[in-house]
């Protein structure tokens, strides 16, 4: 599984962050200032080197604002490379919300609650093993939360964690992709048949 989170230039980081078997991360890749076709032929190139060695590759890639290029274009790779073992997502941090698992008390109002309840769950039960960054394992740590009326988690916007004088969490936000299972029937992108 591949989780790609897209900044482009400024201050920000692109990165496309590999999980194998959902409990193993790769070291992950982290671009400065790439537009989103050069972005796009990292994301190939990454596809390439993985191609023989699983079954499946997931990519699941940010959509909210500038990622849906690399979305687009990536599709259009996979298709004229006629990949059919690679799937594409788009992932939205603003979607829908729910619970980690059926039975789960706890429920997150949105999706991005929901992808980091995932990878929470992963670390609280010692199913993933990271890869050793000390800048991600501070992104994951230093995103806040709050609970709503309704009782639901609602993860802090990067916009507020900025305004605190925190980076934005963007290896945190490709792992978390990584993890996240779409919800089923979501697969937006199906192999070249």
């Amino acid at each position: 599984d591949i989780g790609v989170d897209v900044a482009r230039f400024g201050d920000d980081e692109s990165v496309i962050a590999a999980v194998i078997d959902k409990n193993k991360q790769m070291p992950s890749e982290i671009y400065h200032h790439n537009d989103t076709m050069q972005l796009t032929g990292r994301l190939t190139q990454k596809i390439e080197r993985c191609f023989n060695l699983v079954r499946e590759i997931h990519v699941k890639i940010d959509c909210d604002g500038l990622g849906v290029g690399v979305y687009d274009r990536f599709r259009e790779v996979v298709y004229k490379r006629r990949w059919r073992n690679v799937f594409v997502y788009e992932g939205h941090f603003g979607g829908r919300g729910g619970k980690v698992k059926q039975g789960d008390p706890i429920e997150f109002e949105n999706s991005t609650g929901l992808m980091w309840g995932t990878i929470r769950e992963q670390l609280r039960t010692g199913n993933i093993e990271l890869w050793n960054d000390q800048e991600q394992t501070a992104q994951l740590a230093n995103r806040k939360y709050r609970l709503n009326s309704d009782g639901e988690i609602v993860m802090e916007r990067k916009e507020d964690m900025k305004k605190r004088g925190v980076r934005s969490p963007d290896r945190a936000d490709a792992l978390v992709l990584a993890v996240w299972d779409p919800p089923s029937g979501k697969i937006v992108t199906r192999p070249f048949v």
